[in-house]
C-alpha cells in the first residue's frame, strides 16, 4: 500500500486523568506511515477535537480478538493483512496518487462507531458465505 506523504490523519482518544495522553485508535497505520518517512524530516502535529464518535474500544477488541483471527486462520494470512483485505472488500478502492488503487478506508481509524458496527455485521455475513462461523458478540464476550 502506498501512503501519500503529504498528510496523514489518525484518530485517538484522550486518556490518563491528570497525566493526559492520546491513545491512537490505529497504531499500526500510524507506525506504517512513520516508517516511510526519512529521519530528520520536520512534521507538524495538529490535534483537533472530533465531533464524530470513533469506534468504541469494545468494537475494536471484538474485531481484533474474534473476527479477524478466525478469518485470518481460515485464509492462512496475518491478522493485519486480513483486516486490510476486509476493509478493502467492504468499502472499495479509489485511484491513488501513484496511479494504483488504494483502499477507500485503509484502517479502522477512518471509521465511525456506526461504520464499525456495519463492518462487523458485514464481515460476519461474509464469513458465513465462506462457511466460517463468527459468533455474535454478547455482553460477556470479553471474558472468554
Amino acid at each position: 500500500m502506498v501512503i501519500d506523504v503529504e498528510s496523514f490523519a489518525v484518530a485517538g482518544v484522550v486518556v490518563g486523568g491528570d497525566r493526559k495522553r492520546v491513545q491512537l485508535l490505529d497504531r499500526d497505520a500510524f507506525a506504517l506511515y512513520l516508517h516511510d518517512l526519512p529521519d530528520g524530516l520536520c512534521v507538524n502535529i495538529t490535534i483537533t477535537a472530533d465531533p464524530t464518535t470513533p469506534p468504541r474500544v469494545q468494537q475494536r477488541r471484538y474485531w481484533w480478538g474474534v473476527v479477524v483471527p478466525r478469518l485470518a486462520k481460515h485464509f492462512q494470512t496475518t491478522d493485519r493483512q486480513m483486516s486490510r483485505d476486509l476493509l478493502a472488500e467492504r468499502f472499495g478502492f479509489e485511484w491513488g496518487a501513484f496511479a494504483q488503487d488504494v483502499p477507500t478506508k485503509p484502517s479502522l481509524s477512518w471509521l465511525t462507531a456506526d461504520e464499525m458496527s456495519g463492518l462487523i455485521e458485514w464481515a460476519r455475513e461474509w464469513a458465513f458465505q465462506h462457511d466460517i462461523d463468527i459468533p455474535v458478540p454478547d455482553k460477556d464476550w470479553r471474558k472468554r
